[in-house]
């Protein structure tokens, strides 16, 4: 039976020093993840379950935990080179680039993600092709992201361009000049009516 610890609090040195002493006790639990990264399979606040790195291997497409500057992070395996004994791993966000990090500082895969009281399996064979192909589309995503981009600079450069509200009516120009006579403070017309 594996021994379970959820920890949902937000992220500290502290808490990644004891979540990485839990994993090597080879706990299996729930982490709270917090950041972008690995926009659309997990999203910030999403809950996750791990297992340590030795009761789950990873694999190619799996999502690990490791240690980075004394946060742990989560990411995608999308190579191996067992040659130089490193993983090649990115964020499911990322529209380009990569990290390598020692095989052996891999604390946990992850098992499933919990949100919105459902949860979705990501250990399985299909989850982590499918987390594959979605790497293996950033072509295309930084395409329609550049696309988009600049399809939002244009809608922004035509409403520049739009007449303005301003009322170009003589009476503006002049602060001090009403239809009727002079209202300038030092006018005597202006005091007297």
């Amino acid at each position: 039976m594996q021994k379970q610890q959820h920890m949902g609090n937000p992220p500290s040195y502290q808490s990644a020093f004891i979540i990485t002493d839990l994993i090597k006790q080879y706990f299996s639990l729930h982490i709270r993840a917090f950041g972008p990264s690995m926009n659309p399979t997990i999203s910030n606040g999403d809950l996750v379950q791990m297992d340590a790195a030795k009761i789950a291997p990873p694999k190619i497409g799996s999502i690990v935990l490791f240690p980075q500057h004394e946060r742990l992070i989560l990411h995608r395996i999308i190579r191996f080179r067992h040659k130089r004994n490193i993983a090649l791993i990115t964020g499911d966000a990322a529209l380009k680039g990569y990290a390598t990090i020692p095989v052996d500082d891999i604390l946990a895969t992850a098992r499933c993600v919990i949100r919105n009281q459902k949860t979705i399996r990501l250990n399985t064979r299909s989850a982590r092709y499918f987390g594959l192909i979605f790497y293996f589309t950033r072509p295309l995503r930084r395409l329609w992201f550049k696309i988009r981009l600049q399809t939002t600079d244009c809608r922004q450069q035509t409403t520049d361009y739009r007449p303005q509200t301003t009322d170009y009516r003589p009476q503006n120009l002049y602060p001090y000049q009403n239809n009727s006579h002079n209202s300038h403070p030092d006018s005597a017309r202006g005091r007297d009516g």
